[in-house]
């Protein structure tokens, strides 16, 4: 009988997307969420848990390096802008999403 595991999961400190290393660092309190129960999802919602109730968290989601990436951001109440990179410290503050790029067949990613 196969084993079918997620595609996406945190596991021993890393998010990990078929296998491949997106973030390092991730802590403890990051978790996923997919959008299915019945199956391994494609695609899943990044977040955090806290102990305490608050208008505002800031957590560290993990460390991203190396890794090419679309962001979406508000920089206005009503106004959505892109940004490109491959650093975590280019993403911009009020990231509505994020897109990865995997390059397969590079044992580093």
């Amino acid at each position: 009988m196969a084993i079918i595991t997620p595609t996406i999961m945190i596991f021993d400190k890393k998010l990990l997307v078929k296998d491949r290393t997106i973030l390092t660092n991730v802590t403890d309190n990051v978790i996923t969420t997919s959008g299915t129960a019945s199956s391994p999802s494609e695609g899943v919602f990044l977040g955090a848990e806290f102990d305490q109730d608050n208008n505002r968290h800031v957590v560290p989601l993990g460390k991203l390096q190396d890794v090419l990436f679309f962001s979406c951001f508000r920089f206005k109440l009503w106004w959505i802008d892109q940004k490109m990179g491959n650093r975590g410290s280019e993403i911009p503050m009020e990231t509505q999403f994020l897109l990865v790029e995997i390059k397969y067949g590079y044992d580093h990613l």
